[in-house]
């Protein structure tokens, strides 16, 4: 099993790019990367992201296609990223994080962190986000547990590899997994903040199976929000801290936003505002960097819950009104 999910994570062509110099690895990602992109059109796996990027970027056909075959190649580069990490002595790992990683925003998690506050880093989706877990020295963790929440088809493959328990060592933190889409993910999460260990999710997708939803606007529509998520901030006096990792000529930087903090008894404005100003950092971290963004699609289906829900409330409304 550990070898099939190896192979899962890290397929044969990543696997044999990484064993080679770095400068090599773009004659193989480019092109993998443009495969990914024709298979997405034959199957017409294509046509719901090319929409979403035209109207996040106020971008042409042609502009999005070339954003979207750039997030393809950049996912191709991950997976190559991947297999190295896998491969590498720690030593050596450290070695190069400590060259090629840098963080921007520190004060704002280093204030939560001083505080000893529970920590809610909230991820948005560009391929290689692993990369903020490679030099955490420079962060005022301390010896507090990091619990990264996935979806179970993410999480079993990397568990079975040992990524956790590799991550772990290079860090210096004991880093675990939750599982995001089982019903007790919210009492994982909230049990693991009152033992203050600092959780990990991504944020632009749903991350964990909820039915408390908010509408809050995320790159110009209408957009679900999970209010769980807010909730348990609330209950746990938790600090949210949106955050994400980007490329710069294969160097990697983490940047953190402001943290917000909902005291223990917000309204719902309180709720929607927070919504608001964490879908405003993901926003416009996606337009910064629109060729490296990974999660289009989710983007999509947040747009499409919440004109679903405002229809099914305007279907209740008229209804009412008939009445």
């Amino acid at each position: 099993m550990e070898k099939e999910a190896y192979y899962i994570l890290s397929p044969f062509w990543a696997r044999i790019t990484a064993k080679t110099p770095r400068l090599f690895w773009r004659l193989i990602y480019g092109p993998i990367g443009f495969l990914f992109f024709l298979r997405a059109i034959a199957y017409r796996g294509h046509t719901l992201t090319i929409k979403c990027i035209k109207e996040s970027c106020s971008a042409g056909k042609k502009e999005s296609s070339i954003i979207f075959l750039s997030s393809l190649i950049a996912g191709a580069k991950a997976q190559i990223e991947l297999a190295w990490i896998l491969q590498q002595k720690n030593e050596k790992i450290r070695e190069w994080a400590s060259k090629h990683i840098t963080y921007e925003g520190t004060e704002h998690i280093n204030r939560s962190l001083e505080k000893n506050k529970p920590v809610i880093l909230l991820l948005t989706s560009f391929s290689l986000h692993y990369h903020g877990l490679l030099a955490p020295e420079r962060l005022k963790i301390g010896d507090r547990q990091i619990s990264i929440v996935q979806p179970i088809a993410a999480l079993s493959p990397l568990r079975k590899v040992g990524f956790y328990e590799k991550i772990s060592k290079i860090s210096g933190n004991y880093i675990k997994g939750i599982m995001a889409d089982t019903p007790t993910a919210p009492f994982q999460i909230v049990r693991a903040l009152k033992k203050n260990s600092i959780i990990a999710m991504r944020i632009d997708s749903m991350p964990t199976k909820t039915s408390n939803i908010l509408i809050s606007e995320l790159l110009g529509r209408k957009s679900a929000f999970p209010l769980s998520i807010l909730m348990i901030a609330a209950r746990c006096n938790a600090d949210l801290i949106p955050f994400h990792v980007w490329e710069n000529d294969n160097s990697y930087t983490t940047t953190f936003g402001k943290a917000i903090n909902l005291g223990g008894s917000p309204s719902e404005k309180d709720y929607i505002d927070a919504a608001e100003k964490i879908d405003s950092h993901i926003g416009n971290a996606i337009k910064k960097y629109p060729h490296q963004y990974s999660a289009w699609y989710a983007i999509f289906e947040k747009w499409r819950m919440a004109e679903e829900i405002q229809h099914q409330l305007h279907t209740v409304d008229m209804d009412n009104r008939v009445a």
